[in-house]
C-alpha cells in the first residue's frame, strides 16, 4: 500500500470532521465504561469472575484501552491540528510511540479473541478436558502469548524512522523506509488473515457441537420429561450466543476486510482517507468489548449499578452468575463457567 496525495472533494472536509466527532462522542462514552468494566472484574476476580477466561478478558481489556487512547493522542488529535504544537516540539518522537503501541496492541488484540474462542470451544466440545486445560499450571503460558507476541513484532518498529507528513491541516506519522513498510504491512496481513481464519474455524466447530448437544438434550426431553421452562432457557441461551457471536464475527471480519483492502487490493490510498477509515474501525473494534459485554450480562449490569451508587460490591459476589453463556469468538462475549456444563447458567 502507498499514500497517494490525491486532492479530495470539497464536502469531505465535513464528513471527516462529523466522523470525528462522532467517534470522540462515542468514545467518551464508551472508555470510562470499559474502565469500569475491567475494574469490576478485577475487584470481583476471585468471586464472580473467576477463571481463566476472565483473566484473558481483563488483559484484553487493558490493551483495548491503551489502543483506544493511543489512537486519540497519536493519530486523530495531528490530524485534527489540535496541540500541534506539542507535536513539533517533539520532533518525530510522539508519533514514533504511536506506531508501535498501535501495531503493538493490533496484534495483542487478535491473539485475545483467538484465545477466548479456544477456550470458550473446548468448554463446550470437551468440558472435562477444559478444565485439565485451562487449570494446568501451564495455562499461564497464553499470558505470554497474549502479549509477549505482540511486544515482539512491536519492537520491530524501534528503529525505524518515521516523519510527520502534513495534509490539510492536519499531520500523519509515516514510514521513511517504504520498503520495510511494505515488508511489515505484509506480514501484519498474513497474521491478520491467520487470527480471521482460526476465529471462523473454532467458532463453527462450537456451534456445530452446540447445536448436536441441544438436540440430544431436546430427545432426551420426551423420554424423561424435562421441564419446559428449563428446555426454553437452554433454547434462549443458544440464541443469545448466536448473536454474540454473529456480530463479534462480523466485527473481527469487517476490520480484516479494511485491512484487505488497504493493503494488498488498493495500491494506492489517499493518507487522510486511510487515516479516517482506520480510526473508525479502531474505535469500534477497541470499544464493542464493553457495550456487548453489557448488554448481555444482567449480573454486571447490576455490579455497575452498584458502583454507580457507591455502594460496596461485595453484597452480590455470593449471587453473582451470568444469564447466557459466552461466545467462542472474541473478548466481547462472557458467561462464567461451570464444571458440569458447556452451558452457563
Amino acid at each position: 500500500m502507498k499514500y497517494a496525495n490525491t486532492t479530495l472533494p470539497p464536502w469531505f472536509d465535513y464528513l471527516e470532521l462529523a466522523v470525528n466527532y462522532c467517534c470522540m462522542t462515542y468514545m467518551a462514552i464508551t472508555l470510562p465504561l470499559y474502565i469500569a468494566v475491567v475494574t469490576i472484574m478485577f475487584v470481583l476476580r476471585r468471586s464472580s469472575y473467576k477463571g481463566m477466561f476472565y483473566r484473558i478478558f481483563m488483559v484484553g481489556g487493558v490493551i483495548d484501552i491503551i489502543a483506544i487512547v493511543n489512537s486519540y493522542l497519536g493519530a486523530i488529535f495531528p490530524s485534527r491540528s489540535w496541540f500541534l504544537e506539542f507535536y513539533m516540539s517533539q520532533g518525530t518522537t510522539f508519533g514514533h510511540v504511536y506506531v508501535i503501541i498501535a501495531w503493538t496492541t493490533r496484534c495483542s488484540q487478535g491473539c485475545t479473541v483467538t484465545l477466548l474462542a479456544l477456550n470458550r470451544a473446548t468448554a463446550v466440545c470437551s468440558p472435562i478436558r477444559h478444565k485439565q486445560i485451562w487449570n494446568s499450571p501451564w495455562a499461564n503460558l497464553v499470558f505470554v502469548l497474549q502479549a509477549g507476541l505482540a511486544i515482539v513484532i512491536g519492537s520491530f518498529l524501534i528503529p525505524q524512522k518515521f516523519y510527520w507528513k502534513r495534509q490539510a491541516n492536519g499531520i500523519y506519522i509515516q514510514f521513511e523506509d517504504l520498503n520495510f513498510r511494505a515488508k511489515y504491512f505484509n506480514f501484519a496481513y498474513a497474521l491478520d488473515t491467520f487470527f480471521v481464519i482460526s476465529i471462523i474455524i473454532i467458532n463453527i466447530t462450537m456451534m456445530i457441537t452446540l447445536k448436536r448437544k441441544y438436540r440430544l438434550r431436546k430427545s432426551a426431553s420426551y423420554c424423561a420429561p424435562l421441564n419446559q421452562k428449563v428446555l426454553s432457557e437452554k433454547q434462549r441461551q443458544e440464541n443469545n450466543l448466536t448473536i454474540v457471536s454473529v456480530v463479534t464475527c462480523a466485527i473481527e471480519i469487517a476490520y480484516y476486510l479494511y485491512i484487505l483492502y488497504a493493503f494488498p487490493i488498493q495500491a494506492h490510498v489517499n493518507t487522510r482517507v486511510f487515516f479516517l477509515l482506520y480510526n473508525v474501525f479502531n474505535d469500534i473494534y477497541a470499544g464493542a468489548s464493553a457495550w456487548l459485554i453489557l448488554s448481555f450480562s444482567s449480573t454486571l449490569q447490576q455490579h455497575l449499578r452498584n458502583q454507580l451508587r457507591c455502594m460496596p460490591l461485595n453484597r452480590y459476589q455470593q449471587h453473582s452468575t451470568l444469564k447466557i453463556p459466552m461466545s467462542s469468538v472474541s473478548h466481547t462475549a462472557f458467561r462464567k463457567p461451570t464444571e458440569r456444563s458447556s452451558f452457563i447458567n
